[in-house]
């Protein structure tokens, strides 16, 4: 289904109109390389964004980060054995908050082959805050192939908000898909998105967790589609 203007009998819009990307696939990078710290990381994906953006594929591995901010041109690949692990922070991940929340554009996030990698959060305290990406001042990106292993942990495993002063900068052209999540609060759920524009939600399953919430609906212009949602019981 689609919320936004005049609804009933919208087509569809193909996916390159959420989301269009430029991928520089001569400029390469692999991680870890002889070094798996959060800094290394960021490293890579800072000098692939400065260079004209590219590919940064993660190995096989568990790995255990502090934040990581996404840059323009960065296209992440990675491998469906990779887990995730954070202590509490507001995000694992984010996009469009550093540098005064520059505008980060032209970016994702995916699995190399469509399989699941893994956000371990479970041994997190249900008091205790995480998220695995917190989208600001972003456009044009996708996020897909993972799985959430929550602990009722608060906030949601995908944000999308304002941010930035007047005129507010927030979420806009994105796909969110092939996602995942096990015993998330009841409260957040899978993604929540307090604003934001022009995105594809699809392929979103959990157990009875609330898998999409969409604040604000009259507020903004929006037209987000929402596909193939599934809970399991």
């Amino acid at each position: 289904m689609c919320f936004g203007q005049n609804p009933i009998d919208r087509v569809l819009p193909a996916d390159d109109y959420f989301y269009n990307p430029t991928i520089n696939t001569s400029n390469q990078m692999a991680f870890p390389d002889g070094n798996n710290t959060t800094s290394a990381l960021q490293a890579m994906i800072d000098n692939l964004s400065s260079s004209g953006g590219g590919v940064l594929t993660i190995n096989a591995g568990t790995y255990t980060l502090e934040q990581i901010h996404m840059k323009t041109g960065v296209h992440i690949r990675v491998h469906p054995d990779v887990v995730f692990k954070s202590v509490p922070r507001n995000a694992l991940f984010r996009a469009g908050y550093t540098n005064n929340f520059a505008h980060v554009n032209n970016w994702s996030f995916q699995s190399t082959n469509g399989q699941k990698f893994t956000f371990d959060f479970s041994d997190l305290q249900p008091t205790e805050d995480i998220r695995a990406f917190q989208l600001g001042n972003t456009s044009n990106f996708k996020l897909s192939d993972f799985l959430v292993l929550d602990n009722f942990t608060k906030f949601n495993a995908i944000s999308s908000g304002a941010v930035g002063g007047t005129p507010a900068r927030f979420p806009t052209n994105g796909i969110i898909e092939n996602l995942d999540i096990k015993k998330a609060h009841y409260g957040y759920g899978l993604t929540q998105n307090q604003v934001a524009q022009n995105m594809l939600f699809r392929n979103l399953s959990g157990g009875k967790e609330v898998l999409l919430y969409v604040w604000n609906l009259g507020l903004v212009v929006w037209q987000i589609c929402m596909l193939q949602t599934k809970h399991q019981f």
